[in-house]
């Protein structure tokens, strides 16, 4: 069954009467390079400071959209100021997935079943001053979902960035005015997608808004939110979906974004609001959807 305007019923039908529950996670760590990570063309993470990250994960679900043969793609830059990657092994990536419709105690952990591992980099003692490397994974996942994938590519239009800077102020007005009832409304499609990929109830989502989000708006100023300026214009999905990443402090966050820091304090808390937007094919408007 595919999934487009997804009403509230049908999230709860897929959250109980799914018989697995997979939900896949990218597990990488880097050293001595920035990343970009992509699956399914869609930016899943990136650094863009240098730092040196052990091992993390990020839950990929929201970018496979169905079963079947899925792809990565990894783009490591050298950090700024230096002209090559010189580290050995300078990225990990494993990918795998733990179904939670497996009954598990406190004591247990459910099973991890790896189903991609990045070969090891070999770097020449010259280093590289770019590496790009690809991959696939087959995912088995009980439910289809649209996405970006009936969306027109908004390279082709030459108003897009000017269109997509519009509608983000308009968003932003919506979290200046901590207006979470519109706020919710505005995003409802683009949850209830997610809410299908994630195996989350409409209770799920009605609680993240109305306990999360407003929890994270009353921590912060109108005046720490910051204005829709210095930021880059990112395509995803071949294009057919785009976002504004703000530039500012950790350099990736959206531009939808609140800064609260102290003077001369070197440490701030930051909060933002992902909006990816795209354009269904037959219309004219640009509307948030998963990635």
């Amino acid at each position: 069954k595919e999934i487009g305007n997804v009403p509230k019923e049908n999230v709860d039908s897929y959250v109980y009467k799914n018989e697995s529950r997979p939900v896949y996670y990218a597990k990488y760590g880097n050293r001595g390079c920035l990343f970009e990570l992509w699956i399914n063309l869609k930016l899943t993470d990136e650094l863009t400071r240098p730092r040196t990250i052990g091992e993390t994960s990020t839950t990929i679900n929201p970018a496979i959209l169905k079963s079947g043969k899925q792809t990565v793609t990894i783009r490591l830059y050298p950090f700024p100021g230096e002209t090559s990657i010189t580290n050995e092994n300078p990225f990990r990536l494993e990918i795998g997935y733990i179904d939670f419709a497996i009954e598990a105690n406190e004591d247990e952990i459910r099973p991890w079943n790896v189903v991609f591992t990045l070969p090891s980099v070999e770097v020449p003692d010259e280093g590289l001053p770019y590496i790009e490397l690809t991959g696939e994974f087959e995912a088995t996942v009980p439910y289809q979902i649209k996405g970006c994938s009936d969306c027109i590519d908004l390279r082709t239009l030459p108003d897009i960035e000017e269109r997509v800077v519009k509608e983000y102020q308009y968003v932003r007005e919506l979290i200046a005015l901590k207006k979470i009832k519109e706020l919710k409304e505005y995003f409802t499609e683009r949850d209830y997608e997610a809410g299908v990929a994630l195996y989350e109830s409409s209770n799920d989502i009605d609680n993240y808004w109305n306990q999360h989000v407003k929890q994270r708006l009353e921590m912060f100023t109108k005046d720490e939110l910051q204005p829709i300026e210095d930021y880059r214009l990112v395509f995803s999905g071949n294009g057919r979906s785009v976002s504004l990443r703000s530039k500012k402090k950790k350099g990736k966050p959206s531009a939808l974004l609140f800064i609260k820091q102290e003077d001369g304090n070197p440490n701030f808390k930051f909060y933002c609001i992902e909006l990816h937007l795209g354009i269904k094919i037959g219309t004219n408007k640009l509307t948030p959807i998963i990635m």
